[in-house]
């Protein structure tokens, strides 16, 4: 499969919300940041949010996002969560675990307005994990229309590498599919 034209790339922004651990922020890793600096490399518009809380994360979707897409208005979001995780969710800097279950009703709005469409990147150790999120039968409003992320536990190092290759294969117009798999 060849990448599309320019004329029929899916023109898209990359929206990340971080929740480094008390470690992390002490020792100032940003997965965030790295981002950011890689996508803008393309003329990706990136925008980074830190949401240490609960109260926070949910503040980053419902405000900064439609913030973000208001600056951006023909463009689609790709949600990048960035936090520590495992099979039961995502982990929040002050040590809440924000369970695959929570994160959906976070995220069946947001899908929602944009018609079905939202891709939510998931950088964490066993992020995949949240496809589970996706899986119920009588579920209508589903939270996404894709989620990437990996089933292990990914370094640093191969986590912004391996986002940061997406977004460029995505740019340049590649598949979802083409691209993930340049990804992994």
């Amino acid at each position: 499969m060849q990448p599309l034209p320019l004329d029929q790339r899916v023109r898209f922004f990359v929206f990340v919300i971080e929740s480094p651990s008390p470690v992390d922020l002490y020792h100032r890793r940003s997965e965030g940041e790295i981002i950011r600096q890689a996508v803008e490399l393309n003329g990706i518009k990136c925008f980074v949010k830190t949401a240490i809380t609960p109260e926070a994360f949910e503040a980053c979707l419902k405000i900064g996002l439609s913030e973000s897409m208001a600056e951006m208005p023909s463009f689609l979001p790709i949600l990048h969560i960035s936090t520590h995780g495992d099979t039961n969710g995502l982990q929040l800097s002050n040590g809440y675990l924000l369970n695959w279950d929570e994160l959906k009703e976070h995220l069946r709005p947001v899908n929602k307005a944009l018609g079905g469409s939202l891709v939510v990147c998931i950088s964490s150790c066993e992020g995949y994990s949240g496809v589970r999120m996706a899986m119920s039968t009588e579920e209508r409003d589903l939270p996404f229309l894709a989620i990437i992320g990996c089933g292990g536990k990914p370094t640093w190092g191969e986590t912004a590498v391996g986002y940061a290759t997406l977004y460029h294969q995505l740019w340049r117009g590649e598949h979802i599919v083409n691209a993930v798999s340049a990804m992994c």
